[in-house]
């Protein structure tokens, strides 16, 4: 449980970030609705693979109990490592992803926000690192479509439940649990209806 010092910290820091942030950064209902979904989790493991400034991963460590996050470009890491200091749930690790993934255990959330022709091969690896019922969120779906064909070809033949949620730039949603697929479902309904929790990113 984060003290309110350390909340408040996180808060200013993101609202910063928020402000600052790259236009092709990730949108505010992507990253809304992941903390969201996330918060009525019971104490989950979040590993995200490109952490670039570390924006995602701050607002991850608000609703997670722990958060991996991995960034290939060196000079990212170093800026992500220095936002994601005040959070004491969070780990940046320097590396490629394919090599690090199948280290850290199992997750619950795994977020994809690296190299978009990478996409199929850290799907692969994070399918093996994800806890029964545990879901995989793939961001910019819809703006990077024609660098995810081989990424699509393989989920439309594994056994893998999917579907693209139509947030933000395209926010895709891959779990093994019918379960998950209907608590996701659920939670998209209640998210653009404007029922959201109160702990997310952006309130």
């Amino acid at each position: 449980m984060k003290s309110t010092a350390e909340m408040g910290k996180i808060d200013d820091k993101t609202e910063e970030m928020r402000k600052t942030k790259a236009p092709w950064s990730i949108s505010e209902d992507s990253i809304t609705f992941m903390c969201d979904f996330i918060s009525k989790l019971d104490k989950p493991r979040v590993l995200e693979i490109g952490a670039y400034h570390g924006y995602s991963a701050l607002n991850f460590s608000k609703a997670a109990k722990e958060v991996v996050t991995i960034e290939i470009d060196k000079e990212a890491f170093e800026t992500a490592k220095k936002n994601l200091a005040i959070a004491k749930n969070v780990t940046c690790f320097l590396g490629d992803a394919i090599n690090l993934i199948p280290t850290f255990g199992k997750f619950d959330v795994i977020f994809l926000d690296g190299a978009k022709k990478q996409y199929i091969n850290y799907l692969k690896k994070s399918i093996e690192a994800l806890n029964y019922s545990g879901v995989i969120f793939a961001d910019n779906t819809i703006s990077h479509k024609n660098e995810l064909k081989e990424f699509f070809n393989h989920l439309k033949s594994s056994d893998m439940i999917w579907k693209e949620l139509n947030l933000g730039r395209g926010l895709v949603m891959i779990t093994r649990s019918k379960l998950t697929e209907i608590l996701i479902n659920n939670h998209l309904l209640k998210f653009t209806a404007g029922e959201k929790s109160g702990k997310t990113a952006g309130t």
